[in-house]
């Protein structure tokens, strides 16, 4: 053994290896060439030990490079060195795997890359690639580019030395250039890299401004002139129209394919032909800010001067929209023909979005998101920001509100009443099950179906387009919602042109957004995008060349996988191909530091470790490829998107924004109606007179007032006034960034905690409504023992509001049937005489704001209500209208009067009459049953029968109704028993605790429940002398208020004060110090004046409740004040900060030139990022905004990140 051992060791030694030059990625990908590498002798010895070949190169190849380790670079171990180098990015890895023989040292690989920065050669562009006419059919080659920030917070020992560059790489067409093979790389003596990259990079050039701007020169062109007439793309078209059909066609086929979202339908029903990638190169990265225009100007000159090496006529470089501006200036500036500045259409798109979101603030669209998004993830989705998710949340909306739609198109059952009033006519079942099948074609992929002349498909497509046009010439609401869609088609449109690579598709789609950018404040991109088609307009008459490539191949896209349907925009793949590069594993962002020495040896060697990677996966079979299948066929994404498509449909059938007879314009969660200048349901009308208004103006005069824009449904929320401007800002963001402010002024700190710091008291208020608590849980807690003996019962007092919604109405019945479905009900459940007791809803009280929270954004119009009226309602639509409501309660006292019973309407509180009466009707000494749900009800009652002891001479019995699907929460509860089974303290004090922890009138303290003041009642001397006098009539505003505080500040801790303000400032400081990842400013006492303002309403409801009297008290005296949807709260009577920090909470840069990039900016100058509220840039396109980085998919998906 010895001696074979030592046969195979010389054998080795004489072999004849060659250590001047590195393998090439071909060598390596060639098995034949890796087993040739192994000695005969030694390969006879692995042939009889292994049964596996990759196994016996590899171990061979680990033996011969141990036995000459200065004399040979085994290829395998080489390219597994530099694969680890690639991938990871870590040193140390190679040095294990070296320090056990597996691979070559990483001083190795640090020579092999610096070896490569000394080919010179490759640095040029005209000498890396070849150009060859027979391959290129006689055509110039197009290098096209793109460039954009590269920010990076770099992972250093003092973690300081942010690097904010500028990134560029190249694209060209597959095949238009023929590439020259890859010559073995020289293994050289190391030199410094910081010598060998003043050779190569970007020469950075002095741009001097001229006295008048170039920009002034140019004028925007007339509107009519650029904005395209839209020509329908019937593939498209028709496809998407049935894929917003498909949620009902779909049940029609057996078995029922799951719903697919529309890009993954698009692909489903696209050809499965395959096209070339694009080649992509990332160039030099420039150490320069790139809002400089000396850097935009060094960028324009690099590209013009590889254009030239080339022989091309122009060239094309893109950018975002802040950099895109400045280009153009540039280019203009120095009159450079062969450049042409493209916008970035990805960044359009997030911009658009983002429009579109805010036109719908305050509609109810936010919460319907919630259905589906986390609460925290929507307000990233309104702004755009988080662009693959609101990408589906627009088709999951889209999809939804057209099957609201399609409603009124559906056929009716043969034995059902058709209304002769229908909008438009209705389809037929022939004409669904032909669309069914063409549905079922379409995802087969079948060459017998057509979508652009199937005459059912268009009929479809006109009555839609009817129906659609009727109800927003009828309801604004309808119109708003419809508006909606429309801007969904738009961004539907515009992803189809790119991905498809049409570029007068491209530009319609760019046209479709000018009028939304316009009238939603978006002014950079309204100019710049207006600017971006007049220019590309006139491409065939300034550059026909790029024209033609363009129109006629679609070049304006970069195609980086084989899917036909797979074009991007090209600022997009600088961000999937360079920013993910640079900030993954290997990248600059993880200690290699971005020093320009590093990111010039990352840069020129990345392309040779990214080959010899290809090499070793070839080699190995374990190459990573990407699945065909698009994300969403997937199954489990088919089964996520059906459950919440139908949480969508879920919430829209309870808020439709189609309820026929509704003229207004109201929001869809609350309720609210729009005044007249609310205008965002005419957005295209706005932006059509903003934009018209810029035509033939310089691009430098080109302004959109504030005035001029759309107002929102938001507008009717509670803002913060800062000088004459009310603004809406997150309320926690809003407190950081005033509790930020605070500390810089350098004033006392602690002060400014008397001040909200948020547009509501969030401790009491969520937007404009009280926050509400579980009322049921004090209900629950009294409310134990429901065997009792069954008693003979002289009265049944019944709460009217309970009685009207406990029954579910039948639908196509006149309302005649059903009041005698109220008539059987009362009759078959109550044997006795019956006093119901019924609200008014027409007289102003302080349970209008309750009333106006319980609609829930639910719509009806009115409704002429009569015996003979046919119902075709909703119930709950229908009661959320009070003059409906009044009406039909009209009816039924009616009715029920004429059946024998006592009916009473309430022109105030009917919970107070319901009480009275009970307790009135029992100290005759009659046995009362009291039929109702209301906590308010329970606590009177227990009060009052525990205030009169045992002269009560009939027993009251709580008749509590079994809540839908839980048959045990109902039963019968004596009150007497109750009051003998409660602490006197909690029964004294029962009125106040249920008012103070939040009833219908007043609010609840967030994460304080009901029960906790309940319990401590029982501990506290002091909590049930406070309760006494909350009681009391004789007391002032000033002491209630004052007592209230001390409340405030017992919940929270402080048993000895009733300072709220310093409380609120301990409380700050205890959150800082536990180290919470993000401070909630719910979580802190109310300020004083909220406070007092609470106290004054919890008095007022107390008293009425003490005397059972719901007119005593003015209530303007005691916390109320008159709205414009009746009595409302008011919340505080201080602003929400003090003036000189509202004043710094938003920045106001509104120059071309003074992007927030400085100090000049308030924002900046106290280390905040830029919001919305601001006021030039609204948090969107300036050098401070929060940035915005499109979602990467787990399994590294080319591009379908944006759905």
């Amino acid at each position: 053994m010895t001696a074979a051992a030592k046969l195979v060791r010389e054998e080795i030694r004489e072999g004849n290896y060659n250590k001047d030059k590195y393998p090439d990625d071909g060598a390596i990908r060639d098995f034949s060439k890796m087993s040739e590498f192994i000695v005969p002798s030694l390969k006879i010895f692995l042939d009889v030990l292994l049964n596996r070949e990759l196994w016996k190169v590899a171990l061979g190849q680990a033996l011969i490079q141990a036995a000459r380790p200065r004399s040979v670079i085994a290829p395998l171990l080489f390219g597994l060195g530099v694969e680890l180098d690639h991938i990871f990015g870590s040193k140390w890895v190679v040095s294990q795997l070296y320090s056990l023989g597996f691979c070559i040292s990483a001083d190795e690989v640090a020579l092999f890359k610096n070896s490569i920065l000394q080919d010179e050669e490759q640095y040029s562009l005209s000498t890396s690639e070849e150009i060859d006419s027979q391959v290129m059919d006689n055509e110039t080659p197009c290098y096209q580019f793109v460039a954009d920030n590269a920010d990076a917070n770099i992972v250093t020992l003092d973690a300081t030395g942010t690097f904010h560059g500028t990134g560029l790489i190249r694209w060209i067409k597959r095949g238009m250039v023929k590439s020259k093979p890859k010559s073995q790389v020289l293994r050289r003596a190391r030199l410094q890299v910081f010598e060998l990259c003043k050779k190569g990079g970007i020469q950075t050039r002095t741009y001097y401004r001229s006295a008048i701007p170039a920009l002034s020169q140019l004028k925007l062109s007339p509107l009519l002139e650029i904005q395209i007439p839209h020509i329908v793309n019937s593939s498209e078209f028709y496809t998407t129209l049935l894929w917003r059909s498909s949620e009902l066609l779909r049940k029609a086929l057996q078995p029922a394919p799951n719903w697919i979202n529309w890009s993954g339908y698009v692909e489903a029903a696209s050809s499965k032909d395959t096209i070339s990638v694009d080649d992509i190169h990332i160039l030099p990265l420039l150490d320069l800010n790139p809002t400089d225009e000396s850097t935009i100007f060094s960028l324009i000159c690099y590209v013009d001067k590889q254009a030239r090496q080339c022989k091309m006529p122009c060239t094309t470089i893109t950018f975002d929209q802040p950099l895109y501006i400045k280009a153009v200036e540039v280019t203009a500036a120095i009159q450079c023909e062969t450049v042409v500045v493209r916008l970035g259409g990805f960044h359009t798109l997030m911009n658009a979005v983002g429009a579109i979101f805010h036109l719908m603030r305050g509609s109810g669209i936010e919460e319907a998101m919630m259905e589906v998004y986390g609460e925290n993830t929507v307000p990233h989705i309104m702004s755009g920001k988080a662009i693959a998710r609101a990408l589906r949340a627009i088709n999951l909306l889209d999809s939804s509100l057209h099957i609201k739609l399609l409603e009124f198109l559906q056929p009716v059952e043969a034995d059902a009443t058709d209304n002769d009033d229908n909008i438009v006519p209705r389809l037929t079942e022939e004409q669904l099950t032909s669309l069914s099948n063409l549905l079922e074609k379409s995802l087969e992929l079948s060459s017998e179906y057509d979508l652009d002349e199937n005459p059912v498909l268009q009929t479809l497509a006109s009555r839609l387009s009817l129906l659609q046009s009727t109800l927003s010439s009828t309801s604004r609401t309808a119109k708003l919602w419809i508006q909606f869609i429309n801007y969904a088609s738009c961004v539907k449109r515009f992803i189809y042109a790119e991905r498809t690579k049409n570029w007068d598709a491209h530009l319609v789609g760019c046209s479709d957004f000018l009028n939304l950018f316009a009238a939603t404040g978006h002014i950079h991109y309204a100019k710049s995008c207006r600017l971006y088609i007049q220019q590309m307009q006139a491409l065939p008459h300034t550059h026909p060349w790029l024209y033609a490539l363009y129109s006629e191949k679609g070049l304006h896209a970069v195609q980086r996988t084989e899917h036909p349907l797979n074009g991007l925009w090209s600022d997009l793949t600088i961000e999937q191909f360079l920013m993910a590069s640079l900030k993954s594993r290997s990248g600059l962002t993880h200690g290699k530091g971005l020093s320009e020495s590093v990111r010039y040896q990352w840069v020129h060697t990345m392309h040779h470790r990214a080959a010899i990677h290809d090499a070793m996966t070839t080699l190995t079979g374990r190459r990573r490829t990407s699945s065909n299948q698009h994300v969403e066929l997937g199954t489990s994404r088919k089964h996520r998107d059906q459950a919440d498509l139908a949480k969508f449909r879920q919430w829209l059938d309870n808020h439709n924004p189609f309820e026929p007879g509704i003229p207004v314009l109201r929001s869809l969660s609350t309720g609210i109606t729009a005044t007249e200048d609310i205008n965002c349901d005419r957005a295209e009308e706005v932006g059509y007179k903003i934009q018209t208004s810029l035509d033939n103006k310089p691009c430098t005069e080109a302004k959109i007032k504030r005035k001029d824009q759309i107002r929102t449904l938001q507008d009717l929320l509670p803002g913060v006034r800062v000088g004459k401007k009310v603004i809406h800002v997150d309320p926690t963001t809003l407190f950081l960034r005033c509790v930020e402010v605070a500390k810089r002024l350098g004033s006392d700190f602690r002060a400014f905690f008397r001040y909200e710091m948020c547009s509501v008291p969030t401790s009491l208020f969520k937007d404009n409504c009280m926050l509400k608590t579980q009322k049921s849980a004090l209900a629950a807690k009294l409310l134990v023992e429901r065997d009792i003996d069954q008693l003979q019962t002289d009265f049944f007092v019944i709460d009217g509001g309970w009685l009207l919604h406990r029954i579910t109405w039948k639908r196509n019945v006149t309302f005649n049937e059903i009041l005698c479905q109220y008539s059987e009900f009362v009759r078959q459940r109550f044997a006795c005489k019956c006093m119901i007791v019924m609200d008014g809803y027409v007289e102003s009280n302080i349970k209008d704001h309750e009333r106006l929270r319980r609609i829930n954004g639910k719509v009806c119009g009115d409704v002429m209500v009569r015996l003979d009226t046919l119902n075709k309602y909703h119930q709950s639509n229908f009661l959320s209208n009070n003059t409906n409501k009044s009406r039909i309660v009209e009816l039924l006292a009616a009715r029920l009067s004429e059946d024998g019973h006592i009916v009473r309407k309430c022109s105030g509180d009917a919970d107070i009459t319901i009480a009275n009466d009970a307790l009135r009707l029992s100290s005759k000494g009659n046995n009362v049953q009291v039929v109702c749900n209301d906590t308010d009800v329970v606590c009177m009652l227990v009060y009052h029968v525990f205030q009169r002891g045992d002269n009560a001479s009939g027993q009251i019995v709580l008749r509590k109704e079994p809540l839908p699907g839980k048959p045990k929460s109902g039963g019968l509860f004596c009150i007497q028993d109750i009051c003998g089974k409660i602490h006197s303290r909690q029964a004294e004090a029962l009125l106040f605790i249920h008012a103070w922890s939040g009833c219908d009138t007043t609010s609840s303290l967030f994460k304080h429940g009901k029960l906790e003041l309940y319990n401590d009642i029982v501990k506290s001397e002091r909590l049930v002398a406070i309760a006494e006098k909350m009681k009391s009539t004789d007391m002032s505003q000033t002491r209630i208020g004052d007592l209230g505080a001390e409340i405030f500040c017992r919940q929270f801790g402080d048993q000895n004060s009733n300072d709220l303000t310093t409380l609120r400032h301990t409380k700050f400081q205890m959150m800082i110090t536990e180290n919470l990842s993000k401070l909630d400013p719910r979580l802190l006492p109310p300020t004083p004046r909220a406070s007092y303002y609470h106290s004054l309403r919890v008095h007022l409801q107390v008293v009425r409740w003490l005397q059972l009297d719901d007119c005593l008290l003015d209530e303007k005296e005691w916390g109320w004040e008159v709205g414009p949807h009746g009595l409302q709260p008011i919340m505080t009577d201080l602003p929400a900060a003090p003036e000189e920090v509202l004043t710094f909470v938003r920045c106001k840069c509104k120059r071309l030139n003074n992007r927030c990039g400085n100090h000049q900016c308030s924002c900046v100058k106290h280390g905040l990022k830029c919001v919305e509220a601001c006021g030039g840039c609204h948090g969107r396109d300036c050098d401070n905004c929060p940035s915005g980085i499109p979602q990467e998919d787990d399994d590294d998906d080319d591009g379908d990140d944006v759905q």
